[in-house]
């Protein structure tokens, strides 16, 4: 392999299951919070609908033009340190600019560690987790 050539590799993958009626959000975070701060990333998140999703059953919501801007200040989530998630400042994004994205199944969205997103709690029956 030539030295000068550059090498992609995949970092990290993950599988979330939301069943009906679940225990809550992922709250609003970006990708690039949970990273090291010294580091350029060039990053891409793939999200597959396994089957539909509707905003009823926890699609995922997005800030649009939000990867334009810098990692904004997060926090644990519920400002709880045992909890791993991160959760953005509130006062640094305007919920009301979010757009849900319902998909179909084998659908899928793709976004930039930037990017403002959040999955509210499913609220319907239906799981997200199986046909």
């Amino acid at each position: 392999m030539d030295q000068h050539r550059r090498q992609d590799l995949i970092v990290r993958d993950h599988m979330i299951v939301k069943p009906p009626h679940s225990t809550g959000p992922t709250p609003w975070h970006q990708d690039e919070a949970y990273w090291e701060e010294d580091k350029i990333y060039q990053e891409l998140s793939v999200w597959f609908a396994l089957q539909e999703t509707t905003e009823q059953m926890g699609c995922m919501q997005f800030i649009p033009g939000s990867h334009h801007g810098k990692v904004n200040r997060h926090h644990s989530w519920k400002n709880d340190p045992n909890i791993i998630a991160l959760e953005v400042d509130a006062n640094s994004m305007d919920e009301l600019q979010a757009i849900a994205c319902p998909l179909p199944a084998g659908g899928a969205t793709v976004h930039s560690a930037r990017t403002l997103h959040y999955t509210p709690p499913a609220t319907e029956p239906t799981s997200r987790d199986a046909p």
